[in-house]
This record gives structure tokens, C-alpha cells and sequence, in this order.
């Protein structure tokens, strides 16, 4: 059965497999950063991003987005609560903006999008967070984007 929110995806998936699973990605903090850019390398494993090339999917995969949320590794409550009151996100693909978000608490603990958006192979992708708070020296942020990988039938 089709599922009626992907429809106007279809011909693109014809002769994939769906896996649903988040794109992530970990970064340092700092008051600018863009998540998505560093594949797994000798310093990037598989447990801080999953992107097999700098900000785009391979040839004949897919995402389809349906959600994002971001998660502050730190110990310190008062770094979290500055990074969430202070954060800026924007998630781009292409040249495009589709999504920008402020403060960072309204992605609390998923936002979803009302409408689904694709991501195709070998297009350029990045969600961005930019902060005026510069009080942070050793917190982590994870950000997944939600939603369905399609990869060609092995």
C-alpha cells in the first residue's frame, strides 16, 4: 500500500528499499555550526555521524525528512539551557532554505514537518546552528534528521 504522504516521491523509489532510520551527525560546539559536512573518516567514527560523503548521499539514495531534533551532550544544566534559549537552526538543501527554528526549544523532543522533504543523491544538504552563546568549551550536539532512506534492492 503506497503511503499517501510519499506519493509525489514514487518515481523516484521505484526499485528501493525503505529503511527508516535518522541521518546524524556530532559536532563540537561552537557559536556557528554546520552538521552533515564530515563523513566517517579516521577521527569521525560511526558513533558521532553516519554520512558516508561530506554533505550529500550517495548515487541512487534518497532521504525523505519528516523530523528534526538536536541533543546537547553536556553535564553543565546552564550550558544546555543557554544553548536551547539562544540557538538558531536551519536546515538547507540545495541553495534553499526550508526550515529555520528559534529558539532551539521548540525542536523539543521531535519537530516534524508538516510536509515531508527530499533529499536526493549527490545534492547538497546542511543543517546549521548558529548561537551568540560563547560560554561553552567542551559540549557535543548530535542532530538527526528523521525520517526514510532509499537505497537501491541488494
Amino acid at each position: 500500500m503506497k503511503d499517501p504522504i510519499y506519493s509525489h516521491f514514487d518515481p523516484l523509489f521505484i526499485g528501493s528499499e525503505k529503511i527508516s532510520q535518522p541521518l546524524y551527525d556530532t559536532v563540537q560546539y561552537s557559536r556557528n555550526m554546520c552538521f552533515f559536512q564530515e563523513p566517517i573518516n579516521y577521527i569521525k567514527d560511526i558513533n558521532k555521524t553516519n554520512m558516508f560523503l561530506p554533505a550529500s548521499l550517495p548515487e541512487k539514495q534518497f532521504f525523505v525528512i519528516n523530523g528534526v531534533s538536536i541533543l546537547a551532550l553536556t553535564n553543565d544544566r546552564r550550558d544546555y539551557i543557554n544553548i536551547m534559549r539562544n540557538g538558531v537552526l536551519s536546515l538547507n538543501i540545495g541553495s534553499k532554505n526550508y526550515l529555520t527554528i528559534a529558539p532551539l526549544r521548540k525542536l523539543r523532543p521531535i519537530f516534524n514537518l508538516d510536509s515531508p522533504l527530499l533529499v536526493s543523491s549527490n545534492v547538497y544538504f546542511s543543517v546549521n546552528i548558529d548561537s551568540d552563546y560563547s560560554g561553552i568549551i567542551s559540549t557535543k550536539i548530535v542532530c538527526y534528521l528523521h525520517g526514510d532512506l532509499y537505497r537501491p534492492f541488494q
